[in-house]
């Protein structure tokens, strides 16, 4: 399966945008993200040849920043600081009081809630990012 239409005319417009194609190498992972959910490995090729760059380089990318997911995220996902200045501030008891009181684990969950008699399904992640501070 390859990139969708809308998809490389979006990373094609980001390249004029950003100013070559070098320049798009971050937003075009985050424009695969945005329409997939992440950026799978069978992507970056892609992503690589749209842009006319080696597989490397937006793999370099994708796997530096933490906002670019290299798997599949839910609906929401949590970004929970697993630094040393955050873990001295509490972070465990952050993480262990979303894990407890909706039943995500460091995976993901689909959490299920009713709001006015109307029943919904969220599929949500708990994803370890860490924090420079």
């Amino acid at each position: 399966m390859s990139l969708a239409a809308d998809l490389r005319t979006a990373i094609d417009q980001a390249v004029i945008h950003q100013g070559g194609p070098r320049g798009a190498g971050l937003e075009a992972p985050r424009l695969v993200q945005a329409a997939e959910g992440g950026v799978s490995d069978t992507r970056l090729p892609e992503v690589a040849e749209t842009l006319s760059l080696t597989t490397a380089e937006p793999d370099s990318i994708a796997t530096f920043y933490s906002l670019i997911f290299r798997r599949p995220v839910g609906q929401t996902e949590i970004l929970l600081c697993d630094g040393a200045s955050c873990w001295m501030n509490g972070t465990e008891a952050v993480r262990h009081a979303l894990q407890d009181g909706s039943g995500i684990t460091n995976c993901h969950a689909l959490i299920s809630w009713s709001v006015r008699g109307k029943s919904t399904e969220h599929l949500v992640d708990l994803s370890h990012v860490p924090h420079p501070g």
